[in-house]
Formats: C-alpha cells, structure tokens, sequence
C-alpha cells in the first residue's frame, strides 16, 4: 500500500536534493580551478540531509 505522505516526502526529497547540488556547484566553484569551502558547506549539509531525506521517503513509501 502506497502511503500518501511519504510519496510526498520522496518527490520533495528529489526536487530539494537536485536543488540543494546545482546551488552547491554554482557557490562552491566561483571561478575556474577556485572551490570556496565556506561558502559552499551550508549547501553540502543540505544537499547531505535533502538525500536522507529522498531516502527515507523511498523506503517507506
């Protein structure tokens, strides 16, 4: 049985993971060759929890 709330969960989970690694790539690489830890770790953490997230969604889906 499909539950309602965790399909929900998963599909956010998704669009917030690839969110969270296009705006980590664009802030973490600023110019060629030049990764900008400091400005690209908030975005890391959140890409890191958006995947949990997607994860547990699926498996309990």
């Amino acid at each position: 049985m499909v539950n309602g709330f965790w399909s929900v969960a998963c599909v956010a989970g998704l669009w917030a993971f690839v969110g969270c690694t296009v705006v980590f790539i664009l802030k973490g690489f600023r110019a060629r060759g030049v990764f900008d830890v400091r400005a690209s770790l908030p975005w890391g953490v959140a890409m890191l929890v958006s995947f949990l997230f997607w994860m547990i969604g699926m498996a309990n889906a």
